[in-house]
């Protein structure tokens, strides 16, 4: 891995998904290399902590899906309107692949940017070729269906 932005290649990338506390699937991508390599944790989120649960997971994006990628964090670059006050729903954070101590905020998402703004169209279009790979490692952290007996 030679992500490192000093010698001119793409940093590395961390996304967060579901910032916001509420109870969902929860994305901590902490790593997103430029060869596509990936690696990080997914959460079941409730306020019931029994149904809460928890998988490391990683994989690889394809080539074309790392090319894509990196067209929409040249897109998520650009300047965007100002942030929602508030807690964000996600974000994409750019850092060293060498350490997390100099990530910065690459983007930040609230849920509905997409309708104003080309920089949060990048993004869920982003979000959504890493969900692609994460989708399939839900049944990792799926809640059984727990159904009444019958009387």
């Amino acid at each position: 891995m030679t992500n490192s932005s000093a010698e001119g290649e793409r940093p590395t990338l961390a996304l967060y998904w579901r910032c916001d506390g509420s109870d969902g699937i929860v994305w901590r991508l902490r790593s997103i290399d430029a060869d596509g390599a990936f690696y990080g944790e997914i959460r079941r989120d409730s306020e019931d902590e029994v149904l809460c649960r928890f998988a490391t997971v990683s994989g690889r994006l394809s080539h074309a899906e790392s090319e894509r990628m990196a067209e929409l964090v040249a897109v998520i670059r650009q300047p965007s309107p100002p942030d929602h006050p508030g807690p964000h729903f996600a974000a994409l954070f750019e850092r060293s692949w060498r350490t997390f101590a100099d990530a910065r905020h690459l983007y930040v998402y609230h849920l509905g940017d997409e309708a104003r703004s080309e920089a949060a169209r990048a993004f869920v279009e982003l979000a959504g070729i890493v969900e692609r790979h994460l989708s399939p490692e839900y049944a990792k952290i799926a809640v059984p269906d727990v159904t009444p007996d019958a009387q």
